[in-house]
């Protein structure tokens, strides 16, 4: 059995200059480049490519129903580098076409439960499910409620909240990995292994 749980972070989502040099290419040429964040620290303290795929975000797989976009600009020395445009999907947009990505591998994409849970792990449609021998794919959206700790329990407007996309593939299809990473090109981040 395979779970895959993607966290929808919206901040990476939202338009503005980006943080992570793991999901952003500034520049058309793929020459190491050190962001400013990171020019202190010496090449073999950071992840290894080895483990970690590089990721960009691309607009091959930018639709026409898109409207969100920014332009990087790395002010870097070199003439022959130019700023891209880079589109980057809203929220909703990243949930749909995640789950258009995972009704297309054959996934049934269902609704999150609305009670207050942990994780999206909680889900009945996750622990309830899995325990058989049945299959089961499912895939959905899940609000991860937990009031307790938000703001170390001590504020009461407790707010916090984060939403994951869980996927559970019963029995496990062998290829769990690349369907994920496919499932990060559909939302237009190119990963090269």
């Amino acid at each position: 059995m395979g779970i895959l749980t993607l966290p929808l972070v919206t901040s990476l989502l939202k338009p503005h200059k980006p943080h992570f040099s793991l999901l952003f290419t500034t520049t058309v040429h793929h020459h190491h480049h050190r962001p400013t964040l990171f020019h202190h620290l010496p090449i073999r303290s950071r992840f290894s490519r080895a483990t970690i795929p590089r990721c960009s975000f691309t607009t091959s797989a930018i639709t026409q129903r898109d409207q969100s976009s920014v332009t990087i600009d790395d002010s870097s020395s070199n003439a022959e580098e130019r700023p891209i445009k880079v589109s980057i999907p809203t929220f909703q947009q990243a949930i749909q076409r995640l789950q258009e990505y995972w009704a297309s591998v054959g996934c049934t994409i269902m609704q999150c439960s609305n009670t207050e849970v942990g994780a999206g792990t909680m889900n009945p449609l996750t622990f309830l499910r899995v325990l058989g021998p049945e299959p089961w794919n499912v895939a959905y959206a899940e609000p991860s409620i937990r009031p307790d700790d938000s703001r170390y329990g001590e504020n009461p407007n407790r707010l916090q909240r984060h939403t994951q996309f869980q996927v559970i593939l019963k029995p496990d299809p062998g290829n769990s990995q690349d369907l994920f990473i496919r499932s990060l090109s559909a939302l237009g981040c190119g990963c090269d292994l």
